[in-house]
């Protein structure tokens, strides 16, 4: 009879077993934490850049709808009302471009309205952006359009904003707020801000600071004929040179005549 023989291989003692699963802990705790600082510094650059990228985008936006309507040759009108919503800013731009039918009746060809408009709850402020007409660019709001070319629809833009306001330029003297006039106004001021809001000690309204709101100011006719003096001043007539001629110094003259007599002497010493 043939003997089977029958290996006993030891186990691992529980002592090991304890110290393998605090290197592999050790190990997944490493890995967890390398993983959570890579999310912070992606979350913290994609936020860096989004501050930088959105303001641009709605500055951009609206000059784009101010170029198009506010054409000083159309008969346009642009027009900026602002109010006061416990304590926040409320704006709103209405840009409109019309046409003349046949029997002189005015026509709105283009109307972009801006407004914002401040949430209590969420302490942010939402811009809208609402386009009618009877050109309608925006392919979505067509149907609609066509239905009932009189009504707005809304788009948000953003509910992020802490302070939106629309300005005019006044030169010299403070911007103002409201614009209700016929003609064009010569610049308007864009201001916004992302910045976190701020309690003022002397009352309860919040505001942002003035180093966190972002300007753009804008130009509304850019063909306009800008009126400036050239101012006439009078010279002095003097000898003009030829920038080709070589000017000679008398004291270099001097010089190269003094060591030429020299070396001459000495040439006739030598010679003797």
């Amino acid at each position: 009879m043939s003997r089977c023989l029958i290996k006993f291989h030891r186990g691992l003692t529980l002592l090991e077993v304890l110290v393998a699963l605090a290197i592999g802990s050790l190990i997944i705790v490493a890995c967890v934490a390398i993983l959570n600082h890579g999310n912070k510094v992606f979350t913290s650059i994609e936020s860096a850049l989004d501050e930088n990228t959105l303001p641009r985008e709605i500055f951009q936006m609206i000059i784009r709808d101010i170029d198009e309507v506010a054409n000083p040759d159309s008969d346009a009108t642009l027009q900026i009302e602002t109010r006061s919503n416990k304590g926040a800013i409320e704006t709103r731009l209405t840009i409109i471009g019309r046409i003349y039918d046949s029997k002189n009746k005015p026509i709105e060809m283009k109307k972009i309205v801006w407004q914002s408009r401040y949430d209590n709850e969420m302490r942010r402020i939402t811009l809208y952006r609402a386009r009618g007409g009877i050109d309608i660019a925006d392919s979505i709001l067509d149907t609609q359009a066509q239905e009932n070319p009189n009504s707005l629809v809304f788009v948000p833009v953003t509910d992020e904003l802490t302070y939106f306001e629309f300005s005019v330029l006044q030169g010299d003297s403070d911007d103002v707020t409201e614009w209700v006039k016929k003609e064009l106004p010569t610049a308007i001021r864009i201001s916004m801000s992302f910045e976190s809001l701020q309690e003022e000690e002397a009352s309860e309204e919040e505001t942002a600071q003035d180093d966190s709101i972002l300007s753009r100011v804008v130009v509304v006719d850019r063909t306009r004929e800008i009126k400036f003096t050239v101012p006439v001043v009078t010279y002095e007539e003097k000898k003009t040179t030829d920038p080709n001629d070589v000017a000679k110094d008398e004291n270099v003259d001097k010089k190269s005549d003094d060591n030429s007599d020299s070396k001459n002497s000495s040439e006739t010493g030598v010679k003797k």
